[in-house]
């Protein structure tokens, strides 16, 4: 692994992410569809035998999916826009969603590319996007075929992480590497204590607290980020009734991705430094009133990207580590298996999995690893007991 040094490293080299034209630069039939397919694909469904007779069931998705599915569309679109189409073409969800123009998205995604386990994952989200939202506006059978024949060919189902993930979590295997990321949170803290001693108290002095304590609450919780930058102290938190005691965090199903309630009683490390932060350095975050954990400037949750992208520079400064927050839960499941092999299902409640079959699917090279591991234990173990002519061999 390579060394790492207290010294500042060279922020990695790598682009941001394109993220296509606006909604706000479509026309606004357009958006004002936007805005309707989210609060009708979003709403409660009653169970089907309460449904009245007649009435069409469809299944219910979540706000976050629904928001997805319409970013995939609209960074499509936009590929489309800056090859030559007008954007007034796309004035309805309907123009977004018809078998030549979700193939054009895809032709224009792939590029020079090949269609490969690489290419599949973001060519597939295109057509479960567009095949999706065609269903909802009741889109004529042809056209669903047709978009169902798209979805085969780019279609690509998860059977573990993906490649990029497995080198980054590589680069924990390495211990010091591992612990330089343990103890960041509680070093960054450290060193903005130890500076505001000489100087005044500022305000990027306080993001960095609000950046290592959001770290720490991925090393203890790993929630996704659509959740992480939502929470919010007044619907989530439940403080603790005596200093130094434990912050309970409680977060609906419905404000979860996959509708797996969180429910947690918060590690002391943990609380101690949510307590810190909010009560010294969140106040100067904030310009009027809020109740998010992490305020952005508007005095609502801080931005999504902007966080996560914050949160991965302080992590590669600090450490060398190129990691971003969806590799926290990646790593919990790594280091939970490598400790106790096999306990998936305690896995699938740390992460909120639904099915313990997902888990499986998604980590079972950690119970190889683990395996070869306790092999190479045997092998150590041998070789102590005698030279290497005095093995027992037993089966």
């Amino acid at each position: 692994g390579r060394l790492l040094t207290a010294a500042p490293v060279l922020e990695p080299p790598e682009a941001p992410a394109w993220r296509g034209h606006p909604l706000a630069d479509f026309p606004p039939t357009l958006q004002a569809e936007v805005d309707t397919y989210i609060n009708d694909a979003t709403a409660y469904i009653p169970p089907l035998h309460k449904l009245k007779t007649g009435t069409k069931y469809r299944k219910e998705i979540k706000p976050v999916t629904a928001r997805g599915y319409i970013r995939q569309l609209r960074v499509g679109a936009s590929r489309l826009i800056d090859a030559g189409t007008p954007i007034e073409r796309f004035g309805s969800l309907q123009d977004l969603v018809t078998p030549d123009v979700v193939r054009r998205m895809i032709e224009l995604t792939l590029g020079d590319r090949a269609l490969d386990e690489t290419t599949k994952p973001t060519l597939s989200a295109i057509a479960v996007a567009a095949l999706s939202i065609a269903k909802h506006l009741d889109c004529n059978g042809d056209s669903i075929d047709k978009l169902k024949s798209i979805h085969k060919i780019v279609r690509f189902e998860a059977s573990g992480m993906t490649k990029r993930n497995e080198e980054r979590l590589a680069q924990l295997e390495d211990p010091a590497a591992l612990l330089a990321l343990l103890t960041l949170p509680k070093k960054v803290i450290e060193d903005v204590q130890k500076a505001e001693r000489k100087r005044r108290a500022l305000k990027s002095a306080a993001i960095d607290v609000e950046h290592a304590t959001a770290i720490e609450f991925l090393l203890h919780i790993p929630l996704r980020l659509e959740t992480l930058h939502k929470l919010d102290l007044g619907a989530h938190f439940m403080r603790p009734t005596k200093p130094g005691g434990q912050w309970r965090l409680s977060v609906a199903a419905h404000d979860v991705k996959n509708g797996f309630e969180i429910n947690a009683l918060l590690a002391d490390d943990l609380s101690a430094m949510l307590s810190l932060y909010v009560d010294v350095y969140r106040t100067r975050l904030v310009s009027g009133v809020s109740t998010a954990l992490f305020p952005g400037q508007d005095c609502g949750p801080k931005n999504k990207v902007s966080m996560g992208t914050s949160i991965k520079r302080l992590i590669y400064r600090n450490t060398g580590i190129t990691m971003n927050t969806h590799l926290f839960r990646h790593l919990a499941a790594f280091l939970h298996l490598s400790n106790i092999p096999g306990d998936y299902d305690s896995v699938r409640e740390i992460l909120g999995h639904k099915s313990v079959e997902t888990t499986r699917r998604f980590y079972c090279s950690a119970k190889v690893k683990a395996a070869h591991a306790r092999y190479d234990e045997i092998i150590r173990r041998l070789r102590a007991e005698g030279n290497n002519t005095s093995f027992r061999i037993g089966r």
